[in-house]
């Protein structure tokens, strides 16, 4: 028998079909309830999207591990050294996430900014701080060099004031390099808040939605 089909039978037994709605059977309890986010928690590893165990035993089995602080602290020491481990990967995942899902995000993110002003200056206060030191001439010879076009995604200068009533920005391809022409490039405001502090080969790669050969070879060679 293959994986996949152990994996058919193992779904057979454990989910059924009860007046028309399916339940699934909790690997704790082993009782069946319906499969819906009443009885199971959301999680989307798993073939159907639910935990394998039902709400009741998942809060008991939490209440007993939080219940003994040696094995909390030791669940939180792993928790860290996982994340720093993989940060930049965890963080990148999200912002892909974000950007493959910009409608959902931009409605949280302007309910978020009308209840948190406070940060929101803050934030603001502290982008402010990272200016470019170049003229006129440098910008606009930057700007041509591009096309006059973002240069991650290619959006037009005229699309973009169409669309944000301002000019390209400034965008620094190395977050805590130099403010000068050789660590800046023109990009859309959705690029340039989407790349924020990530390190450019690991934001801008096949990975990425908006990603071209072309535009990465474009930006290598100015940045070069």
């Amino acid at each position: 028998m293959t994986w996949e089909e152990r994996k058919k039978e193992h779904y057979a037994k454990t989910h059924k079909m009860v007046n028309g709605i399916e339940h699934k059977q909790c690997t704790k309890c082993k009782e069946f309830k319906p499969m819906n986010e009443e009885y199971f928690y959301k999680w989307n590893r798993s073939k159907d999207n639910f935990k394998a165990q039902c709400k009741k035993c998942d809060l008991i089995y939490a209440k007993k591990k939080n219940a003994i602080p040696e094995k909390k602290q030791a669940q939180s020491i792993r928790f860290r050294k996982w994340y720093l481990k993989n940060r930049q990967y965890k963080n990148m995942k999200s912002r892909l996430w974000r950007v493959n899902n910009l409608e959902f995000w931009n409605v949280y993110m302007s309910e978020y900014q009308k209840e948190n002003k406070d940060k929101m200056h803050f934030y603001s206060n502290q982008r402010r701080e990272k200016n470019h030191r170049i003229t006129d001439k440098e910008w606009y010879d930057c700007k041509m060099f591009f096309n006059f076009r973002c240069a991650y995604c290619g959006k037009t200068y005229e699309e973009h004031f169409e669309e944000y009533g301002e000019d390209l920005h400034k965008e620094h391809v190395i977050w805590d390099g130099k403010d000068n022409l050789s660590n800046c490039i023109p990009a859309c405001k959705n690029c340039n808040s989407s790349k924020w502090q990530f390190p450019f080969n690991l934001w801008y790669n096949q990975y990425n939605p908006v990603y071209t050969y072309e535009r990465y070879h474009k930006i290598y060679e100015w940045l070069r």
